[in-house]
């Protein structure tokens, strides 16, 4: 691999692990990556998603028997 091919690959990610910052820093990129929507995006309606079936799985499936 050039050094060119490397600088485009560590370009396009995103990543922020100690071994990304190592890279960016060694080729002489900033240390933060661009980010395109200009922060962080966060998924709202994880949390419907998450418990979108609780009431189905909270029902009792069978009677307690004495």
């Amino acid at each position: 691999m050039t050094r060119d091919e490397l600088v485009r690959i560590v370009k396009q990610s995103n990543a922020n692990t100690l071994i990304a910052r190592r890279m960016r820093e060694c080729l002489g990129l900033p240390l933060h990556a661009p980010t395109t929507s200009g922060g962080h995006t966060r998924d709202r309606s994880a949390k419907a998603r998450k418990y979108r079936n609780a009431k189905q799985l909270m029902r009792q499936k069978f009677g307690v028997k004495l």
